[in-house]
This record gives structure tokens, sequence and C-alpha cells, in this order.
């Protein structure tokens, strides 16, 4: 690009207020910088089977249309720190308004180099201690084909950490 070419496109996504941008927008910055992230990944104990709640994205999705996914969220310039990401991606894909209702675990981050670029992902494991109307929970050791394949070892480590926490398999 060329001086005036790069004042332009400055002088354009100047126009933009901070926050949520259109999509195309999105992936076109998304692949020239790192895309810093919190993932929820929510794990349960039912009987002796260990389970995650995965929820579908929606149809018209760019990145994975109608796939299952452990839900997390893009930090915003417009988020104030980490606990109001936290407390939007609770209520926007969990409709939990009270985050007293949840247990949050910081596991690991991790460098991601995916289908919109390069993403920083915080990774934290929850256990949700209230009923949820979304997704639906699975067996962690046969995960349904239409699962987010690049989620699996971020999956890996939540489950790793659930069983330090629960003592489970330790004599």
């Amino acid at each position: 690009m060329n001086n005036q070419e790069i004042n332009e496109l400055v002088r354009l996504l100047n126009k933009f207020d901070p926050g949520f941008l259109p999509h195309d927008i999105f992936i076109a910055i998304a692949r020239l910088i790192v895309l810093p992230a919190i993932e929820f990944i929510p794990i349960r104990l039912e009987g002796n089977e260990i389970q995650v709640l995965l929820t579908r994205r929606q149809p018209d999705d760019p990145a994975w249309p109608n796939m299952l996914h452990t839900p997390g969220t893009i930090l915003r310039s417009t988020d104030s720190s980490l606990d109001e990401a936290s407390s939007r991606l609770l209520k926007d894909e969990f409709g939990i308004l009270d985050p007293e209702y949840v247990t949050v675990t910081f596991i690991s981050y991790d460098l991601d180099h995916g289908t919109r670029g390069t993403g920083l992902t915080l990774e934290h494991l929850i256990e949700i201690n209230v009923e949820v109307s979304v997704g639906e929970y699975y067996n962690v050791e046969s995960l349904p084909e239409d699962f987010i394949e690049g989620q699996r070892a971020m999956l890996e480590r939540a489950v790793i950490k659930f069983k330090q926490l629960k003592k489970i398999g330790v004599s």
C-alpha cells in the first residue's frame, strides 16, 4: 500500500466506534493482529461420567456454521475489565446474570493459529451451579462429530484440571 492508501484506510477505520465490528472488517483486522479471547469450558461429573456443556453456533456463522463448541468471546476495546468480558460471556452464551452461580478456574493460555487468524486464548474451566437452558452436556470420551476440532486440545486440558480438582483418578 502506498501512503495515500494507508491514509485513506486509517480515515475509514476511524469512522468505527470502538467495540463490535461488522464481520468482514473484523476478519480483515483479525488476520493482522493477535486477538485476545476468553473461553469457558463447562464441565460436570454426572455419576462416573465427565461431561462438557456444548452449545451450537448459528447456522449462518461464517466460520463454524451449526457446529458445537465451548463458548468464548473476543475481548472488546469497550470491555473495562476481564470480569466484565466474563460476565458478558456468561450472560450472552449461558443466560447467567449472576456470576455467583459459576465457579471459574483458570487453566491455561494458548496461542492458536486458526481460521480467523492468531488468537491468544485464556482458557477457563467453569462449573455451573444453576440450571441453564442452553446447550447440551456430552460425555467427554465420546464427543459428537460436529464438535469444533480446534477446541479438542483445550477441552483435554480442562478435563485434566477438572480431574485434579475433584481428585478423580487419584488413589
